[in-house]
C-alpha cells in the first residue's frame, strides 16, 4: 500500500546508533549541517578531524556507544573517494589507530553534492552509486562499506528541504542550475541553517517521500525501508531522473538524500496506519 500521504513521522531521540562516520567534501557547510542535526537536535558527540590532521571534539557526552566522526576527503571533488586514495586510507588508519574508531562496525556514509559545476564525471559516480550501496556492509569492490548520499545541486538542499513545501520545485522555479546560485537564492529568502529545528527535521523526511513520489520512486513505505539494505538501485533510479531533468529543465530539483542518512539510522520512526517501520 502506498501510505505516502498518511504517513507520520517521529524523531526516536537517545537512540544508541553506535560508531557513525560521515566523510564529506566541504570543510564547513556540511561539518555545520552535521553538528546542528546530530548534536544540537539529537544531542550527540561529533568528532572532526580536519585536513591537516587536527582532531577536535564537539559537544562532548559520556556515551562510548553513540558517537559520530566527520572527516574530509582530500580535495573537495567527488573523484577522491575512490578506492585507492592515500589521502582516504590514510584517514581511516589514523581513526583506528589513533582514535579507535571500530571501522569495521561503523556506519559509514559518503556526502557529497551533484554539482554540475564541480562534480561533472557521470559515469564515475553511476559507479559510486552502485559500489556504494550500505552504510554498514562491506563492498568487494570498496574493501569498506559506505552508503553515497548526493545532494542536488549541494547540500543547502537539505535546508531547503526543511524549510520550504514542495522543496523539489525550487531550483526549477528560479532557474536555478549550480550549488552557488542555490546558496544565494536560500540566503536571499531568508532560508537559514539556523532555522533548522525538531520540527523541521520531521518536514525534511516528508518532503523526500513527497519528492521521490515525484520522481517515479516506488515510495511504498515497506519497500523503501527494505531498499536501505541495499540502496543503490533506489539511487540510480533518482540520479537518472535528476539527469533528465538537468537535460530537459537546464536545473535539477532541490533534493538532498542527506535525511537518508537519519532515516537509516533509525533516528526518524515512520508510522502508517498499523504499520511501523524503524530502521534497527
Amino acid at each position: 500500500m502506498d501510505c505516502q500521504d498518511t504517513m507520520r513521522f517521529n524523531l526516536q531521540k537517545g537512540k544508541r546508533i553506535g560508531q557513525v562516520l560521515f566523510i564529506v567534501e566541504g570543510e564547513n557547510t556540511e561539518p555545520n549541517l552535521i553538528y546542528r542535526v546530530f548534536c544540537g537536535i539529537f544531542g550527540y558527540q561529533m568528532e572532526r578531524i580536519y585536513r591537516n590532521g587536527e582532531y577536535r571534539v564537539f559537544h562532548r557526552t559520556d556515551d562510548p556507544f553513540s558517537k559520530i566522526t566527520v572527516i574530509n576527503t582530500e580535495e573537495s571533488h567527488i573523484g577522491f573517494i575512490e578506492k585507492n586514495n592515500e589521502f582516504l586510507n590514510r584517514m581511516f588508519d589514523l581513526l583506528i589507530d589513533d582514535y579507535g574508531l571500530d571501522i569495521d562496525n561503523a556506519a559509514i556514509y559518503y556526502i557529497f553534492d551533484r554539482d554540475p559545476g564541480s562534480n561533472t564525471n557521470t559515469e564515475f559516480i553511476r559507479d559510486m552509486l552502485g559500489k556504494l550501496s550500505s552504510a554498514r556492509e562491506i563492498n568487494e569492490d570498496m574493501t569498506r562499506q559506505g552508503m553515497l548520499l548526493l545532494s542536488y545541486p549541494c547540500i543547502e538542499s537539505f535546508v531547503g528541504m526543511n524549510l520550504l513545501n514542495d522543496s523539489i520545485r525550487y531550483c526549477w522555479t528560479k532557474g536555478i542550475e549550480y550549488g552557488s546560485a542555490l546558496k544565494h537564492a536560500l540566503h536571499e529568502d531568508l532560508l537559514l541553517p539556523n532555522k533548522i529545528t525538531e520540527d523541521t527535521i520531521l518536514h525534511c523526511a516528508g518532503e523526500l517521500f513527497c519528492s521521490l513520489k515525484q520522481a517515479g520512486i516506488d515510495t511504498t513505505l515497506e519497500t523503501f525501508m527494505n531498499s536501505l539494505d541495499q540502496f543503490s538501485e533506489t539511487n540510480k533510479e533518482i540520479f537518472e531522473w535528476q539527469e533528465s531533468q538537468h537535460r530537459e529543465k537546464g536545473q535539477y530539483g532541490l533534493l538532498s538524500l542527506f535525511i537518508v542518512a537519519l532515516i537509516d539510522l533509525g533516528l526518524i520512526k515512520i508510522e502508517c496506519e498499523d504499520n511501523i517501520f524503524l530502521s534497527e
